[in-house]
């Protein structure tokens, strides 16, 4: 249904894995902003978001673009 949007498979999967690295580091914020009690640590939006960042590890063995992303984000999550 989404393919048209996407020119391949990686492609998809990096918007994937962006929007899922998107969600957890607006989550990481808001929990360096407040109570890390307020939240609920293993709802389902966490629990998909993690199915994704060990799909998209595994595709970035293979695609220079996705290893390049990834290593991004852990520049990223490593400085906060």
């Amino acid at each position: 249904m989404v393919s048209h949007y996407f020119t391949d498979m990686a492609d998809l999967l990096h918007a994937t894995y962006t929007t899922a690295a998107d969600r957890a580091r607006a989550r990481t914020e808001a929990v360096l902003d407040h109570d890390l009690l307020d939240h609920d640590l293993l709802d389902p939006e966490r629990q998909g978001d993690w199915a994704i960042w060990f799909a998209f590890r595994t595709e970035a063995l293979t695609d220079e673009r996705l290893r390049a992303d990834q290593r991004r984000h852990a520049r990223t999550t490593t400085a906060r």
